[in-house]
């Protein structure tokens, strides 16, 4: 074609001398293809045409074809009367698709001169004023009314957007009921709203229990949407109120179903048992001194011993129960232990939970650890007036003059005022009496053997 630009000029004139506004080929050639593209998609209802059909250049389109190429690039042939048609002519589409691309074809003229042309000089395509179509998720799209071209999303027609079980309608994340679900093809080649189906979602449960957590399983869009559930569980230390733990359900109504209870302490009560002859010291747990994790702690009374070793503590359980008790505080035997538990030789009586000493002569106190000091007892340990020297566990008397004995008891011989006024110790009687008495029997011992030893020797003689 020559200048195939001039077939989309602008330029309706047919005049093809004066005015040179229209395509044509070149001399003599019998067949044409000419295609006009439209630079997008559109709906196209009517294609108007003009040619040259003035002598000495005939009709030249008689038996021409008319394609035009949609959205899935498929050309498609519009059926028209093609036959010697006029100067201008129009053709009405009827596809339900969008038009990108427009062509015309003819290959049955038969060039007589060398000034036979095929000539097109305009061509017009009026769109139809149509929406996009709704690009509609999670729902469906029903036509209640057609447009001015009974075609689908012209203008004019109206929407029915439904969504499907679950979803919710929005416009511009605002929710609408079902009163504004249509939509119409607007003059500016819009929809009237956007409407979109979103999951329903009923948000985070209100009025969960303190001292909780909960876990859920997802619903159509997530952990809160339509038909998703949640399933409340009390922290350690806490019971549930309700008797069974039933799952929320997020509804279609926006809203969760189901029963929400309390989160109770669990308590342990009183903690009975408590081996005899001891005392107990508690740790309290998370709300009182009966409450779990609360500890209680044995300690047995002087006297006596846990007999579990390591096992004196006792705690209030996830169950609601105190850890058993196991062992007893028993007695110690203070007697039977390593070291004496009484000193000086004293006597030990084993009693419950204690002992007793009885001390030997000379020692005194709890375990007879203490020496009596004999000589600041009020009765006088020494007599007539003899010095008392404390010793451990006993004592000694320094006697006077005409006194002796262990207590300065016995008088040796009468003794006037004067010497009674001049007293001589007598103390080294006391201490040397003993080992004079032993010196005058080894010298008589000695004695009668000396002799016997001599009438021996008188008799051999």
């Amino acid at each position: 074609m020559f200048n195939a630009s001039l077939g989309v000029d602008g330029n309706i004139s047919t005049n093809f001398y004066r005015d040179k506004t229209c395509s044509h080929t070149n001399a003599g050639q019998t067949s044409a293809w000419w295609t006009v593209d439209l630079q997008g998609f559109f709906f196209i209802k009517v294609i108007r045409i003009y040619q040259l059909t003035k002598l000495p250049i005939y009709n030249r389109l008689d038996g021409a074809e008319l394609y035009v190429r949609v959205e899935d690039s498929i050309w498609r042939q519009i059926q028209f009367d093609s036959n010697f048609p006029p100067e201008m002519f129009e053709v009405n589409v009827t596809l339900d698709k969008r038009i990108s691309s427009i062509k015309l074809n003819n290959t049955k003229l038969t060039a007589t001169t060398s000034e036979t042309f095929i000539s097109i000089c305009e061509l017009e395509a009026y769109e139809v004023l149509a929406c996009s179509p709704v690009p509609l998720r999670n729902g469906i799209v029903r036509v209640v009314k057609l447009g001015d071209s009974k075609q689908n999303f012209t203008y004019g027609t109206q929407l029915h957007i439904v969504c499907e079980t679950g979803y919710q309608l929005f416009e511009n994340r605002a929710r609408l009921t079902e009163a504004y679900s249509i939509i119409e093809c607007m003059g500016t080649k819009t929809w009237s709203k956007i409407l979109t189906c979103s999951a329903i979602d009923c948000g985070h449960p209100r009025g969960l229990p303190d001292h909780s957590e909960a876990t859920s399983r997802p619903g159509i869009d997530g952990n809160t949407t339509y038909n998703a559930t949640m399933t409340i569980h009390c922290n350690a230390g806490y019971n549930y109120s309700l008797q069974s733990v039933e799952p929320l359900i997020c509804g279609g109504n926006g809203s969760w179903m189901g029963s929400i209870g309390n989160c109770n302490v669990i308590h342990c009560g009183q903690l009975n048992g408590l081996p005899r002859n001891s005392t107990f010291t508690t740790k309290s747990g998370l709300a009182g001194n009966t409450s779990y994790n609360t500890t209680v702690t044995i300690q047995c009374d002087a006297g006596f011993r846990y007999t579990h070793p390591g096992k004196e503590t006792f705690s209030c359980n996830i169950d609601g129960k105190w850890s058993s008790i196991q062992g007893i505080c028993e007695d110690i035997d203070e007697c039977q232990m390593p070291d004496p538990a009484c000193h000086n030789h004293g006597r030990c009586t084993n009693m419950d939970g204690s002992f007793s000493c009885e001390c030997a002569n000379g020692y005194t106190g709890f375990t007879c650890e203490a020496d009596i000091d004999e000589c600041i007892s009020q009765n006088s340990t020494c007599h007539n007036q003899g010095q008392c020297i404390n010793t451990e566990g006993s004592f000694l008397c320094r006697c006077y003059n005409s006194y002796t004995g262990i207590r300065c008891e016995t008088v040796l011989h009468e003794m006037n005022a004067d010497q009674e006024q001049s007293k001589t110790p007598l103390l080294g009687w006391i201490i040397t009496g003993p080992l004079c008495l032993i010196l005058l029997v080894t010298n008589i011992v000695t004695c009668l053997r000396l002799r016997r030893q001599e009438s021996c020797t008188r008799k051999k003689r």
